[in-house]
């Protein structure tokens, strides 16, 4: 009829014996759907997906207890209403309120209200380590200012902001010397910080489930990598993607070292195995 290729996979993956012939029907066939060939790759790969997944897991419990554990305070700040002095108006550039948000923003953690904050408080720490633990964030379309701070300690976290709005006020005479602050006075306290409850970075459960992901997705990288080089013949389809012919048969694995072990139709003549050889004997006979 047709020239045919052989190819052997293990006995386990003998489903069912595929005898199939150009435009004739097959007897049987493999399910060669994408589903199929997903759960044939992680049935092989499914050891390294474990040790990734698992290993993602460790590394982020590991760092979560390495981490010290921070707590964010914030205070809602707001801009007073107010005037420019008419000399200066002709000076000022359009749009003042944004400019005006904006200068505050600048002003609000400059190194002498920081350097005061440091001496109130007695804090270890220099103004540019401190400048790195605050932040500022501007209301959209408003004359407010967030500002937060983190720390180890949550009651130290509150204090420090609430300190910080203090010395700002104190030095608005000096820090608002500029048009846009004329006849200002300084931040009004809008909420006040309190020390938070919960901590604000990642918990250590959200921590281990984000690097078992991630270390999910690195061994899913790997087994389509490998299986993209991987040039060797597993399946019926590679068998007709490559030669373009169909298969009739598949020969199950003969195990054994020794020749004679491998006489399978004499061992086990009942096997899968067995059968399909003996199909093929008398394929060649015809």
């Amino acid at each position: 009829n047709s020239m045919s290729k052989w190819r052997s996979v293990p006995e386990s993956n003998l489903d069912i014996i595929a005898a199939c012939r150009n435009g004739g029907a097959c007897l049987g066939k493999t399910d060669g759907g994408r589903v199929v060939q997903y759960l044939q790759i992680i049935k092989r790969w499914w050891w390294l997906i474990v040790i990734m997944t698992a290993l993602g897991a460790a590394t982020g419990y590991v760092y979560s207890q390495r981490q010290t554990r921070l707590y964010k305070a914030k205070t809602t700040l707001l801009i007073a209403a107010g005037a420019p002095s008419p000399e200066i108006t002709d000076r000022l550039i359009p749009d003042t309120s944004n400019s005006l948000v904006k200068t505050y923003h600048e002003l609000l953690l400059k190194r002498p209200v920081l350097e005061q904050v440091i001496a109130e408080l007695g804090l270890q720490t220099t103004p540019e380590q401190l400048l790195k633990r605050l932040t500022i964030t501007e209301v959209r379309d408003t004359q407010l200012l967030v500002l937060s701070a983190e720390d180890s300690d949550p009651q130290q976290a509150a204090l420090i902001v609430n300190t910080t709005v203090v010395a700002f006020n104190q030095q608005a005479g000096t820090l608002l010397a500029n048009p846009y602050a004329m006849g200002r006075s300084g931040l009004s306290v809008v909420e006040a910080a309190t020390a938070p409850v919960e901590p604000a970075d990642l918990g250590p459960l959200r921590m281990i489930a984000i690097a078992a992901m991630v270390g999910l997705m690195l061994s899913a990288g790997i087994v389509l990598a490998a299986e993209y080089v991987d040039t060797r013949i597993r399946r019926e389809e590679d068998v007709i993607q490559l030669t373009g012919l169909p298969t009739i048969v598949e020969i199950g694995f003969l195990e054994g070292r020794r020749p004679h072990e491998r006489l399978i139709t004499r061992i086990m003549p009942a096997s899968r195995t067995a059968e399909v050889l003996s199909l093929i004997h008398i394929s060649i006979e015809v």
